[in-house]
């Protein structure tokens, strides 16, 4: 499954990249994250309690293919118990717009395990594409409050 949107965000694509790398940037993104420890350099580790599935998960992000200021790949995966549960990897591209905002674009492949295709493979799809779209709308909030000095993560929309 295959999601692929723009983006525009009232902030320079280098406030934005930065952004990305940090640990408090992405708990305030990732819709339901409880949690996020770790590092660029080592990965994150991230608490998620997902209410349409009545579970807390953890999982792992890593990010690769780093060109600065420009693009990244953001890979999170569901570890522990809900290992297998899901993958995403999402190809994110930052351009400056002209106007000192970005337009980021993003490309994100969905892959649903085994266990949960045969259990409703479809629902755990939908939801993942669901979960990548918040994820971006919530990174412009976060980026645009730090952008306008407002508090990060006021008015973070919750999982479900």
């Amino acid at each position: 499954m295959k999601v692929r949107k723009q983006l525009g965000i009232r902030a320079e694509p280098a406030a934005i990249y930065r952004a990305l790398l940090e640990a408090e940037v992405l708990k305030a993104c990732i819709p339901g994250a409880s949690s996020v420890t770790g590092s660029r350099k080592d990965g994150f580790q991230v608490a998620v309690t997902l209410s349409w599935l009545k579970a807390s998960l953890w999982g792992g992000v890593r990010m690769t293919n780093l060109v600065k200021d420009t693009s990244l790949t953001i890979t999170g995966e569901s570890k522990g118990a809900a290992q297998g549960l899901a993958k995403a990897v999402a190809d994110v591209v930052l351009e400056a717009d002209g106007q000192g905002g970005t337009v980021l674009s993003y490309d994100v492949g969905i892959e649903v395990g085994k266990l949960p295709a045969h259990l409703g493979g479809q629902l755990v799809g939908v939801m993942a594409r669901k979960m990548a779209n918040q994820f971006f709308a919530n990174l412009r909030k976060t980026v645009e409050a730090r952008a306008n000095g407002t508090p990060e993560g006021a008015g973070k929309p919750g999982w479900l």
